[in-house]
């Protein structure tokens, strides 16, 4: 019995992991905040989950310095880990099923409005 549940979670393993793809753990960008500006990190996740939300990712926190932003569309999901400071924003890419086309286009939209919410 107990080498059945084993090849069963072998192949549930192995199908799983199938469906979706890693993106790369390397941080792809890291966006610097204005030295004018002195934001505090309640400030900047705020604005970092406002920037998210208005691209259509679901922004979940992950502890006092990380989100976890999700997206969601046409049967494909994206996530990423957004790190931040007082002073920087990095991006972790966590996982896709997206195409690395359409996912990296997702993230750069995110990038792109997360840096105009800073810099306004």
């Amino acid at each position: 019995m107990r080498s059945k549940l084993f090849v069963l979670s072998i192949a549930a393993s192995i199908i799983l992991g199938g469906c979706s793809t890693m993106a790369g753990n390397a941080a792809s960008e890291s966006i610097k905040v204005p030295a004018k500006k002195h934001l505090s990190l309640k400030k900047m996740h705020s604005l970092i989950t406002e920037a998210g939300e208005k691209e259509g990712w679901i922004m979940t926190p992950l502890n006092s310095r990380a989100i976890v932003a999700s997206k969601y569309e046409d049967g494909k999901s994206a996530s990423v880990v957004i790190n931040y400071d007082e002073n920087s924003v990095s991006f972790e890419k966590n996982r896709s099923t997206m195409s690395d086309s359409d996912f990296s286009d997702e993230v750069e939209d995110l990038q792109e409005e997360i840096k105009e919410q800073l810099s306004e």
